[in-house]
């Protein structure tokens, strides 16, 4: 039926219907008063004939006569297979976009499926019950009167079914199918049935569901469609905020990546709707005090989450915990173990620098000088480290702070580029000197490449003395800081044409020492380039 093309969706919807209604009558009525007569025949009680006494030779039974009369048949015994049927042809059309739901005609003739589908949802034929649910989960989103009408009772008996099935153990084999299907179609009604009016005791029992779905591995899948759904409708409960805190919690130690997404996604609009006032304090410090959480995954979604807060969240309520948010994620930059968790350090401390304003954020660059003039090697490293996040997040407006910053830079070249002679720091790696000397410049490769520093005049002075500190790090025993060594210098041949290097290398040696017995200020590699490039090379 569903290859005929010849087949339109008009005709099919009629031969749906029909099969749903002719077969409705008896469905499931085998006892009580909706027992129907004309489908379930009564049987008479025919009068037993008197056993015959039997005589002491007439020990053994006789033998049964064959053909005795066969029980009676109902013919609502099957009639389930053939609405099963029916709504399995239907719901093959609306997983294939067979009918389209914009056209007026199509949407007349699914209307009086609501009754239908309606009706069925108090069968006790588990398959059916589960493909009727299905079926709504599709027609509920559609604008039709009968969805409108029996709303009531449709989400009556969704909670009967949450109810019978949904305890631990039940949601078993075609159950479970049942219970997806249940709670996919009552998420539905709470996202988009916003007349329907959800009572406290209804959204109570909705949530206690979610909080048992949310650690049912099976069932998370649906769980949190639903929790958005409750958050999207904004209701107030104190059993929405204990939920959100078991969200959060999950957050942080679920083992599987799609359940932190969720929860996270979850939290963030809860975060948003909700006025939560002086409580958003409370799930920050949770946040800030599971960044050294033990294990990586864990970590990771920590950080990813604040990257969500800084980039969503007010700039006002970002400035208040500005300081907060920067001393706590700065120094995961270094000291996390995971270089996952390094690079969302770094990229939750871009996010905070874009987020807060140039008042604030020079408050907290006060904070990195402070790391860089501190005689604890490893403080000075997560300044270098930080100040790179500044350059890359600022660009060509970090030179305004160059001038407090290349005397810093300049002191760490000299004293720790002058202790490479020493015996013990030779073979020794990775040690804390050669990380500060690499990170610094790795952080002046940044400036170079995002301003102007070579060519400025502001800063010539100072330049030319990190560039004769940088010219003795060139045989520094760490390949990594030989490496950026000749990046740096690099990026200076590149900077000056070949034509005045030149000029600058034929020129009388005499004249550079003239320029600078007169105070003439003179570039590094074209003070005395003759000598600079033997040196050099």
């Amino acid at each position: 039926l569903l290859a005929n093309t010849a087949m339109q969706a008009q005709s099919l919807l009629v031969m749906v219907h029909g099969a749903c209604k002719d077969n409705n009558s008896g469905l499931g009525m085998v006892s009580g008063k909706n027992m129907n007569s004309t489908f379930m025949p009564a049987v008479t009680e025919e009068k037993r004939p008197t056993r015959p006494a039997l005589y002491s030779e007439q020990l053994l039974p006789k033998a049964p006569v064959r053909g005795a009369k066969a029980p009676g048949m109902s013919k609502v015994t099957n009639m389930h297979i053939m609405i099963e049927f029916s709504l399995q042809l239907l719901l093959s059309c609306f997983k294939r976009s067979s009918i389209n739901t914009t056209d007026k005609e199509i949407l007349r003739m699914l209307d009086p499926l609501c009754g239908l589908l309606s009706s069925f949802l108090g069968t006790q034929h588990v398959k059916l019950l589960s493909i009727s649910l299905r079926c709504l989960v599709h027609l509920l989103p559609l604008p039709l009167p009968a969805m409108q009408r029996l709303i009531g009772g449709i989400v009556k008996h969704l909670f009967k079914v949450l109810k019978e099935y949904s305890v631990a153990g039940a949601a078993l084999g075609n159950n479970h199918e049942m219970i997806v299907a249940a709670t996919k179609a009552m998420t539905t009604i709470v996202r988009s049935f916003k007349k329907h009016k959800i009572t406290d005791h209804q959204l109570e029992l909705l949530m206690t569901y979610v909080e048992e779905d949310i650690h049912d591995f099976s069932r998370k899948g649906t769980a949190f469609p639903l929790l958005k759904a409750i958050l999207s409708r904004k209701f107030q409960a104190p059993i929405i905020h204990d939920v959100m805190m078991k969200v959060l919690e999950l957050l942080v130690m679920a083992d599987v990546d799609t359940v932190q997404l969720n929860c996270r996604q979850a939290m963030m609009q809860y975060l948003l709707d909700y006025a939560l006032g002086k409580k958003v304090q409370k799930h920050v410090n949770f946040l800030v005090k599971h960044l050294e959480f033990r294990v990586e995954s864990g970590r990771e979604s920590v950080l990813e989450m604040l990257n969500l807060i800084f980039t969503k969240f007010p700039a006002a309520a970002i400035t208040d915990n500005a300081g907060l948010f920067f001393v706590t994620i700065a120094p995961r930059v270094i000291n996390d173990e995971s270089v996952l968790c390094r690079k969302l350090a770094s990229l939750a401390i871009k996010s905070l620098l874009e987020k807060v304003e140039e008042k604030e954020r020079n408050s907290l660059f006060s904070i990195v000088l402070l790391w860089l003039d501190d005689k604890t090697l490893p403080i000075q490293r997560l300044g270098y480290q930080i100040t790179g996040v500044f350059v890359g997040m600022e660009g060509a407006s970090f030179e305004r702070r160059l001038a407090q910053f290349l005397p810093l830079l300049l002191k760490a070249l000299i004293s720790q580029g002058g202790g490479d002679d020493d015996d013990d720091d030779t073979d020794a790696e990775g040690t804390a000197s050669d990380h500060v000397i690499f990170t610094a410049l790795t952080c002046l490769t940044k400036i170079i490449a995002k301003s102007q520093l070579l060519s400025s005049e502001k800063h010539r002075d100072s330049m030319n003395s990190i560039w004769s500190a940088v010219e003795g790090l060139l045989l520094h025993p760490h390949d990594w800081v030989r490496l950026y060594c000749c990046r740096l210098f690099g990026f200076l041949f590149a900077h000056w044409p070949v034509d005045k290097l030149l000029a600058s290398a034929q020129a009388p040696a005499s004249a550079g020492r003239k320029r600078k017995h007169a105070g003439v200020e003179t570039v590094y590699l074209r003070s005395d380039a003759a000598m600079t490039i033997s040196l050099l090379a």
